[in-house]
């Protein structure tokens, strides 16, 4: 009688787990069906399997990107003006690409590229670099919608520019600046970056992150324009270049400002490096006085 009892669990738990087994493979057919078809255009579904957007490889193409210099390409902003690159060379220039009916990512990168580009502005000047929104949704992304997408974040520099263009411009364009996007059934998957132009037009730096820290962006760009200023050679050249090297990131305030410490150790080395020469220098006559070779 146990052991009749005992064979009674045994198939009842074999049981059980066979329907387990059943029930969770129905499901991952029907989730693996639901995956694999895609709308068309005529409302009916299609066995077109997505593919899964690569991240890694998103990120090897933008990192090889760096070093290429950008062509000038002509943009259409969103008052409807031609624009291009090449307007503003000699100038550092900051890039990102968004498609204007994307929900959360695009508008958030927008909206946060915003406050850095208004910290970047008080710390490098107004005028010190120009920022260029490109629409990449060629079909929905109009001179209409950027203009619109622009105001719902609230900008209104007049250094940033949104623009739109052509299919095969914005292709050549995101393979230059090494931006990966596809199609997918919630608009588009891509890489989320923001590149750094220096005024030669050579691609600097990649930022990457819907949030980054200020100085990911800014400090690239001061590097750039002290190189700038540097080639000037000239006293208000130089004057401004010790200005950019001695304004620093605050993280307490989230803001740059100028370090007055740094001049004075400035001014402290200086003093020490001419104290050591004069000494060498006298070092030196008294020995041509007494006869003495070195």
């Amino acid at each position: 009688m146990r052991a009749a009892w005992k064979k009674c669990i045994i198939l009842l738990g074999v049981g059980w787990a066979t329907a387990c087994l059943i029930i969770s493979t129905a499901q991952a057919q029907d989730d693996a069906h639901t995956t694999a078809h895609g709308i068309t255009e005529s409302g009916g579904t299609t066995p077109a399997v997505v593919p899964e957007f690569n991240a890694e490889r998103a990120f090897i193409v933008s990192q090889q990107a760096i070093g290429r210099k950008l062509s000038t390409y002509q943009l259409t902003d969103s008052t409807g003006r031609t624009v291009s690159f090449g307007d503003y060379i000699g100038q550092p220039i900051v890039i990102n690409m968004v498609y204007t009916s994307c929900h959360h990512i695009c508008p958030t990168l927008t909206k946060h590229l915003a406050n850095v580009v208004a910290i970047g502005r008080d710390a490098l000047g107004q005028d010190a670099f120009t920022v260029f929104t490109v629409g990449f949704d060629t079909a929905a992304d109009t001179p209409q919608q950027m203009a619109m997408f622009a105001a719902q974040r609230g900008i209104q520099d007049p250094r940033w520019h949104f623009v739109s263009a052509d299919e095969s411009s914005i292709q050549a364009l995101s393979a230059e600046l090494g931006f990966l996007y596809q199609s997918s059934p919630r608009g588009f998957d891509h890489i989320t970056q923001t590149t750094v132009i220096d005024g030669a037009g050579v691609i600097r730096n990649q930022v990457y992150g819907v949030k980054f820290d200020p100085p990911l962006l800014i400090e690239p760009l001061k590097h750039t324009l002290r190189g700038q200023v540097f080639a000037a050679d000239t006293v208000e050249g130089w004057w401004r270049d010790i200005k950019l090297l001695c304004t620093v990131y605050d993280p307490a305030s989230g803001r740059y400002h100028f370090d007055y410490s740094l001049i004075v150790a400035l001014i402290m080395g200086l003093a020490c490096l001419s104290i050591v020469a004069v000494f060498i220098l006298r070092a030196w006559r008294s020995s041509r006085r007494l006869g003495i070779t070195p």
